[in-house]
């Protein structure tokens, strides 16, 4: 996967222009007999849905402009788009989940049944937290699933009186009755054990300039008032890493945190040692300030506060072209 990809991905952010190219991935998961050797040909509409089914499972929903965005793909870019989304939630829930992917069968099969099992994994999230959040607008309140897609939305956003298709699938509704009526599915439904992992959905984004977002991470990140976590100091090293030369231009002209500061400083003195001299004139004040930095620039603890092995991996001659400039 795209490494920047994966950075947004992490942060619940999709950019479909760099997820849907290169190899497709292999979605592990056991698929049962009865999905296996259908032949018939699958649409992107269809796929959509085994998507969907398949991340609601995983505690996340797709935001309207993102479900727009991917029905835009042709079958072979939706399945290497979606494997990857599917993995990278599989990954932050753990492996605790035993999951069974239906999106895995994609472009050449799908269950036959996987909008019902769409509806009733709906269903089931409903039943354990009515309050999620809204795939038009994004906030929080009590959503209503749309008839007959399910797809959920506030009343604020849309109360389907004035409609005649889903806002977000365009599926044709009754204009009567636009809404489904939740109901607890049967003790034999194997969706009646399906309870996703976080009761209260994660809405994915979509993400259309992945450097523009890239940007925003880093300066809010370094921005902060507070001392950043160490993920948070993780997510500052590899965006400044992997989007480096350009992630140099990112630093705000003040970083209140000064580990987060060392470690932007330290990734582009690994990645791009020739944007340095600026930034260390502008950022780098005391002689704690360079021992920070040097700390961090060999994986040690750039907060000083605890000791252990450290392994030079500056470039070659890059320290001394920045300390001397």
């Amino acid at each position: 996967m795209n490494r920047l990809a994966a950075l947004l991905l992490d942060r619940r952010l999709v950019a479909p222009d760099l997820l849907a190219t290169g190899p497709i991935p292999d979605l592990r998961g056991p698929v049962p007999a009865s999905w296996q050797g259908l032949s018939r040909t699958v649409s992107v509409s269809e796929g959509l849905i085994a998507l969907e089914a398949d991340l609601l499972e995983l505690g996340c929903a797709l935001s309207a402009p993102l479900r727009r965005r991917l029905a835009e793909l042709d079958a072979w870019e939706l399945t290497i788009a979606g494997r990857h989304i599917v993995g990278a939630m599989r990954s932050k829930v753990g492996g605790h989940v035993d999951h069974v992917p239906l999106f895995r069968g994609f472009p050449e099969s799908v269950p036959e049944d996987a909008f019902d099992f769409y509806v009733r994994r709906v269903f089931t999230v409903l039943l354990q937290e009515p309050e999620q959040p809204c795939v038009l607008c994004g906030k929080v309140a009590t959503v209503h699933p749309v008839s007959p897609c399910a797809h959920l939305v506030c009343r604020a956003c849309w109360d389907g009186s004035d409609f005649s298709a889903c806002p977000i699938c365009h599926r044709r509704i009754d204009p009567d009755d636009p809404f489904l009526l939740v109901s607890a599915p049967d003790a034999e439904d194997d969706t009646a054990r399906d309870l996703v992992p976080h009761p209260r959905l994660r809405l994915l984004s979509l993400c259309e300039d992945p450097w523009a977002a890239a940007e925003k991470c880093v300066r809010e990140l370094l921005s902060g008032q507070a001392a950043l976590r160490p993920e948070d100091l993780e997510s500052v090293a590899a965006f400044v890493d992997t989007c480096a030369p350009r992630s140099a231009r990112w630093l705000p002209d003040v970083i209140p945190s000064r580990e987060g500061k060392a470690t932007a400083l330290a990734a582009l003195l690994a990645r791009a040692p020739e944007t340095l001299p600026d930034l260390l004139d502008r950022h780098v004040d005391t002689a704690t300030d360079v021992l920070r930095l040097l700390n961090a620039a060999m994986d040690g603890d750039a907060g000083l506060r605890r000791a252990r092995p450290i392994a030079a991996r500056c470039p070659a001659g890059s320290a001394g072209r920045c300390w001397t400039a």
